[in-house]
């Protein structure tokens, strides 16, 4: 019992100084970044042992004394730099709101949230559970920050917003958050990081007789990159489109049946074919022994 008492003792210690030394760093770093403030802005003074502590709980195995502790010292870390806006916001004396800005890619929630803008009253209302901690989901990278009167958000809202919007439409009269959420990581997969890619149609999943046993299925997520690039309805903008979705299946099936390479290097090859009348090309890379697709597009 006391080897065990004495390892998370270890443990305790071990990660308290990771995340003071990258925690008040990430505080430091925050406090001179913050232009919004009226005054002059101070990182934040740190952790209670307290605070740690609830962060380590439960998180000790005696076979395996480091699983799931990369996700506290990553949220302590991240917190030190939201206590840093929080503190200091608490010290102006001019009326601010709040809006929850994201970090690079964020859940469908947080989206959610993100795209309203500064319409919350307190940095706990933009993502804090209200209990002092302002604790956030694990690996949430989203920071609660304060906006003043006449100024916007320090990160675009109003595209947020948009795809907000067109998801409440996609989703139907009457839908629910849930409903609303599901949408937004169907609508907007490669911007959330809990996507649903779309489905796959059957001839890409690898499960024809006499789909090459080489290559690999494609997967969701390639999927829609093709589609967002080269469909009828494509996102990016000067890009060649394809037809529907069926065709373009189609296509890209009997590109890699007739297998014609006009490239054909060790981890590289591309692949021509006329189909109705149009020239196919489906780039191919190698991942150790199988090949994937890259892409499939008109000339």
């Amino acid at each position: 019992m006391s080897s065990l008492s004495d390892a998370r003792k270890r443990r305790d210690a071990e990660v308290k100084a990771a995340i003071d030394q990258y925690g008040m760093g990430s505080a430091e770093h925050l406090a001179v970044l913050a232009k919004w403030a009226k005054f002059d802005a101070k990182p934040s003074s740190g952790f209670s042992d307290g605070y740690i502590e609830k962060a380590l709980g439960g998180q000790y195995s005696p076979g395996s004394p480091s699983r799931g502790l990369g996700g506290v010292i990553d949220r302590c870390v991240q917190q030190a730099g939201r206590s840093t806006i929080q503190w200091n916001a608490r010290r102006d004396p001019a009326k601010v709101r709040w809006a929850r800005m994201p970090s690079g890619k964020c859940c469908s929630f947080c989206l959610m949230l993100a795209s309203k803008g500064a319409v919350f009253f307190s940095e706990y209302s933009a993502g804090g559970n209200g209990d002092g901690t302002n604790w956030y989901h694990e690996n949430c990278r989203c920071q609660p920050v304060p906006v003043w009167e006449g100024q916007k958000p320090p990160y675009d809202a109003d595209a947020l917003y948009d795809m907000y919007l067109k998801s409440v439409e996609n989703a139907g009269p009457g839908a629910t958050t849930e409903q609303i959420l599901e949408q937004i990581r169907r609508d907007w997969p490669d911007r959330v990081t809990d996507p649903i890619w779309p489905d796959v149609p059957w001839i890409l999943q690898g499960g024809a007789e006499d789909w090459p046993t080489w290559l690999q299925p494609v997967s969701g997520e390639r999927w829609h990159y093709i589609l967002s690039k080269h469909g009828f309805d494509a996102s990016v903008i000067g890009k060649s489109r394809f037809w529907r979705d069926t065709d373009i299946a189609n296509a890209l099936y009997d590109t890699i049946m007739a297998d014609t390479r006009v490239i054909d290097k060790a981890s590289y090859r591309l692949l021509h074919h006329h189909v109705n009348g149009q020239m196919v090309n489906v780039p191919l890379g190698r991942n150790g022994r199988y090949w994937f697709v890259i892409n499939c597009y008109p000339e």
